[in-house]
């Protein structure tokens, strides 16, 4: 009883602590908010369409091109520009299939954003492949890597992991989308 009292005593005593938050527009100041209509923010897509025909239990490995050059795509205009490429948001990756009916959208994980955001600024990196992982158990497992090389040693880093209840075992046309937001600085 007396562990219980000490308890709800250190619990008031923290929560009398909390400082309120700011509620209205004018707590704010007015130069730090960005107005997103004046970012320079450009876009840009990737879509693969791959084939399969998993069996229960089966994992299997693709190439993603088409992502792979949209991350060189991100390091050629940094290059090019002189500029610092800047990922703006979260990127999002989404999968299409069932004749584009079914769609299943996430975002990359915070780790790959990080990594990604200083890859693609860096001139000894090389980006070196994308890979979808699919294994077909009880529940459907999507894994995307991306393979890079820095100074001679391969590395790669995870995209995102998804998994849902649900996922055809055999697909005639299934789609891996990416979309990054970016600016430059």
């Amino acid at each position: 009883m007396k562990n219980l009292i000490s308890l709800f005593g250190s619990l008031a005593f923290i929560s009398s602590a909390i400082i309120p938050l700011a509620t209205n527009e004018q707590n704010y100041p007015k130069e730090n908010i960005v107005d997103i209509s004046k970012k320079n923010i450009s876009y840009l897509e990737s879509i693969d369409d791959i084939s399969f025909d998993l069996s229960p239990g089966q994992i299997d490995g693709f190439k993603l091109p088409n992502m792979l050059n949209l991350f060189k795509e991100l390091q050629k205009i940094h290059f090019d520009t002189g500029k610092k490429v800047s990922l703006y948001g979260m990127p999002s990756y989404g999968f299409l299939w069932d004749n584009d009916k079914e769609y299943d959208p996430g975002y990359l994980e915070s780790p790959a954003i990080y990594s990604i955001s200083n890859l693609i600024n860096e001139k000894n990196v090389e980006f070196i492949g994308v890979s979808l992982i699919i294994s077909a158990t009880n529940l459907r497992n999507f894994t995307g890597i991306l393979q890079y090389k820095v100074d001679k040693i391969n590395l790669k880093v995870k995209l995102f992991d998804h998994t849902r209840d649900y996922l055809p075992i055999k697909e005639q046309n299934f789609k891996t989308i990416l979309g990054i937001d970016y600016s430059l600085s």
